[in-house]
């Protein structure tokens, strides 16, 4: 494996394949790295060991789902250099036979159209198992979406008609044609309002299921599912095998799959007999996917909901799954998923990962909650690229000692992070202590000032008149130092910044506040026009877009640096780490920074 590499064409020019340069071995070192560094930043995951990434058989010719953009006659990838110049792909390595034979029908369609080429402005052509013969030349079926520009006006239907007659011509298995269309220089490559025009609207894809079994899997035109087909197969049945190392049999098991998308693991689990409720806020998704099931005689419920929601409602029943699978899109697991699914108490969670920061910043939430990492399995599903998939399986377990950061004289500084679900008992644990806080910087996420009964009233005056100093993120380029003076809630308040960094076109600020307090702080700089990124009232677009891209979660600010004058006089000064969730942000928005250049 060490010296496979694949030669392309379009190597140098084509986007597509980012890692093609490399051997193969190498993408999975640099993968599992990736993972690595995302771990890393959360003192909490520190003794997590993973595993050598999964790597696949096939790194050519897998991509059974492709999406491309259309430009006049180009069909194919933005190019390497960065800007928004279509690389045409006629000889792409990593699509599937069937796949690039519908690109070049579509291709050659564009040449024949003048109508077609000034609409068209991105497809989607999924390549759709129909049998349960695993060999390379098994009944297929493509699935193809043709994207137009709204404003622009073409005979739509006759162009998918005509399409679609071309392929049974050209003996190219093309099932289904759909139309939807997209806003004019709109930043998504997909559009709205998918129709199919020729062809099921719906296809049964056999995959292969846990223990060898087969399962069909609701397939649909634009519909999501994973590019290498073969891989996902063995997540799936690493998933099972890993339960069973771990002692818990899928034969009979409870199983709640949340974020279940399409619902193939879901279902995959059902075929290998287990129980299980879907979770997926799509409701036709849903209904498919319980119609799938309901063909099959699979045990499957299946409820549209947001997930949240149903974690919650299945808590106040007192339901106890003994398994509960996260599997999100790269934003990751909702916060208030977390703690619905710690409040389940399963006896195992599963997370499915597309993202390690995500992912790493999740697992340090579930650790605090009681839900340690138990083994984390790396599967490249996407060869050539940078992505990196992880399989993780969590346990209950006591939650890790928060951290503390200074002593003195019988009180002691502690780190609690976000969400901290119990900051005050968790403080006394750390300290060996019970006492009284009589400070506390930071509400989601911050520094807990304890002190025995005994010292109390020495430390009094001390701790609450501390010099604390802040670092915030706030929306676009602020002035290099400011301040302001505004009352907060009835209270006389000032804060002031100086500017350390421009990053990505924001400002990660150096801040002072008096009162000490985040929430003055925030409204101070909102109230400048600068915003803190992730604060409630906040400029919501900004967040929207720092939570789909940046994993920020919460508002982006937190404590940097404490200096106490101790009752005899001296100066106690303490260095306060940034929390692992701020660091990846900076890190994600710093590399995109980078990338932008």
């Amino acid at each position: 494996m060490s010296e496979q590499r694949v030669e392309c064409v379009h190597a140098s020019t084509c986007a597509g394949c980012p890692a093609i340069d490399a051997p193969y071995e190498v993408q999975l070192r640099e993968k599992g790295a990736r993972v690595d560094r995302a771990l890393a930043r959360f003192v909490a995951l520190g003794s997590i060991v993973r595993a050598e990434v999964r790597g696949a058989e096939r790194v050519e010719g897998y991509r059974t789902r492709v999406k491309l953009v259309v430009e006049g006659t180009k069909v194919g990838l933005f190019a390497r250099s960065g800007d928004h110049v279509v690389v045409d792909i006629p000889e792409c390595r990593v699509m599937s036979k069937d796949t690039a034979r519908a690109v070049a029908l579509i291709r050659d369609r564009l040449r024949e159209s003048e109508a077609l080429r000034r609409a068209l402005v991105a497809v989607d052509v999924r390549d759709v198992r129909t049998d349960r013969d695993d060999r390379d030349d098994r009944e297929r079926a493509l699935l193809v979406t043709l994207v137009l520009d709204e404003g622009a006006r073409v005979a739509a239907e006759l162009e998918a008609r005509r399409l679609h007659e071309l392929a049974r011509e050209g003996d190219v298995p093309i099932a289904t044609v759909a139309l939807s269309t997209r806003p004019s220089r709109s930043p998504l490559l997909l559009g709205r309002g998918l129709r199919v025009v020729v062809g099921p609207e719906v296809i049964d894809e056999r995959v292969e299921a846990p223990g060898g079994r087969h399962v069909a899997i609701p397939a649909v035109p634009g519909g999501f599912v994973q590019a290498h087909a073969e891989q996902a197969s063995r997540l799936r049945a690493h998933v099972v095998d890993e339960l069973a190392r771990q002692g818990i049999a899928i034969e009979g098991a409870r199983v709640i799959d949340a974020y279940a998308g399409s619902g193939a693991l879901g279902l995959g689990l059902a075929a290998a007999g287990a129980r299980v409720l879907l979770i997926e806020s799509y409701e036709p998704a849903m209904r498919l996917a319980r119609d799938a099931a309901e063909r099959q005689g699979l045990r499957v419920k299946a409820v549209a909901s947001d997930a949240a929601e149903a974690l919650r409602e299945l808590s106040r029943r007192g339901d106890r799954p003994d398994v509960i699978v996260l599997n999100p899109p790269r934003r990751g697991v909702a916060p208030e998923v977390r703690q619905a699914v710690a409040g389940l108490a399963p006896r195992r969670v599963v997370y499915v990962s597309c993202e390690p920061d995500t992912l790493a910043r999740d697992l340090d939430h579930l650790a605090r909650l009681g839900y340690a990492t138990d083994s984390l399995v790396p599967f490249d599903l996407i060869p050539l690229s940078r992505e990196v998939e992880s399989v993780v399986v969590l346990a209950p377990r006591v939650p890790t000692p928060l951290p503390v950061l200074a002593r003195a004289d019988g009180i002691a500084l502690v780190a609690f992070p976000a969400r901290e679900p119990d900051a005050f008992v968790h403080a006394q644990e750390a300290a060996g202590f019970e006492g009284v806080v009589l400070g506390r910087w930071g509400s989601e996420g911050g520094v807990l000032a304890l002190a025995r009964d005994d010292v109390a009233r020495a430390w009094a005056t001390s701790i609450p008149s501390a010099e604390v100093i802040w670092q915030a993120l706030v929306r676009g380029v602020a002035r290099a130092k400011g301040s302001v003076s505004r009352a907060v809630n009835g209270v006389e308040a000032r804060t002031r910044y100086k500017r350390l960094a421009v990053i990505g076109g924001h400002s990660l600020l150096e801040v002072r506040s008096e009162p000490a307090d985040d929430a003055v702080i925030a409204q101070h700089l909102g109230g400048l026009g600068h915003p803190v990124l992730g604060a409630a009232g906040g400029h919501v677009p900004s967040n929207r877009h720092f939570t789909e891209r940046y994993a920020l979660d919460r508002p982006f600010v937190g404590v940097a640096r404490i200096a106490i004058t101790t009752p005899e006089g001296t100066r106690l000064e303490v260095e306060v780490p940034r929390p692992g969730d701020l660091a990846t942000v900076l890190a994600r928005l710093e590399a995109g920074s980078v990338d932008a250049d």
